[in-house]
């Protein structure tokens, strides 16, 4: 008898049971255009959104980052967990490279499958910008504690996050699906191994998250309209990335 059941790797240690992702957006910015009245000053800052209605609640991969950019540059889309208290482990992120002429609009950043980062339930969306602060955000009763740091951040290293912002909604989300290889199938006594343990074996990667000083994502971008509510897709065949640029009417 074969029995499908439903896994999620928490620390690749220790394997819980967990909800797995639907397609659903993660976060309140959404859309992102409409939490655009502030801009940070903060350079080379790692942002965490720990509120609770801002976390991920499931297992699965980020498909896609929505987010508007107020300035251009680097920033990395980041995924953070916490052991204790306010001290947060970097676990992936995606670089993505904001030019000038996608200042002031909202980006829809489709993350190709061997790239996207794995989550798992409770961790958090986070971001770092080496320059000044690209993400915008709007004041709200809600979300509480963003925390941030202001210094350089690596995959797999851990900081203690000791200062934050309440009252800010910022202009990003992430929306997920689920994971590859989310289904195992049980035969007998044995284990026959998933699609992602596989595919794992052959590459070497991890889940399919972006390392740090990895390949920066860069936009093909084409001539961006001016007027206001009119949106263009174009693709980067390099790497499948699909950007969406919506200029704010």
């Amino acid at each position: 008898m074969i029995l499908l059941i439903n896994l999620c790797l928490f620390s690749q240690i220790v394997t819980v049971l967990a909800a797995v992702c639907g397609d659903s957006t993660i976060g309140v910015a959404d859309p992102p255009s409409s939490y655009s009245g502030n801009t940070d000053s903060n350079s080379n800052t790692a942002y965490v959104m720990t509120d609770a209605a801002v976390k991920f609640s499931c297992c699965g991969m980020i498909k896609m980052w929505k987010f508007y950019a107020s300035r251009s540059g680097t920033i990395k889309l980041q995924v953070w967990r916490t052991w204790f208290n306010t001290n947060f482990t970097l676990v992936a992120e995606n670089a993505f490279v904001v030019p000038v002429d996608a200042v002031n609009q909202e980006i829809h950043y489709e993350v190709a499958e061997e790239h996207r980062i794995q989550i798992n339930n409770n961790d958090y969306i986070g971001w770092h910008t080496t320059g000044d602060g690209i993400i915008p955000y709007s004041g709200r009763a809600t979300p509480d504690n963003t925390y941030y740091i202001r210094t350089s951040v690596s995959v797999d290293s851990t900081y203690p996050f000791t200062s934050n912002y309440d009252n800010r909604v910022y202009a990003i989300v992430a929306v997920v699906t689920a994971k590859m290889g989310q289904q195992i199938r049980l035969l007998g006594p044995g284990r026959k191994k998933n699609d992602e343990e596989v595919r794992k074996e052959g590459t070497g990667s991890k889940g399919g998250q972006t390392r740090a000083d990895s390949e920066v994502a860069r936009p093909a971008l084409g001539n961006i309209p001016s007027d206001g509510g009119v949106k263009e897709t174009k693709s980067q065949y390099g790497d499948g990335m699909i950007l969406t640029l919506e200029r704010k009417g």
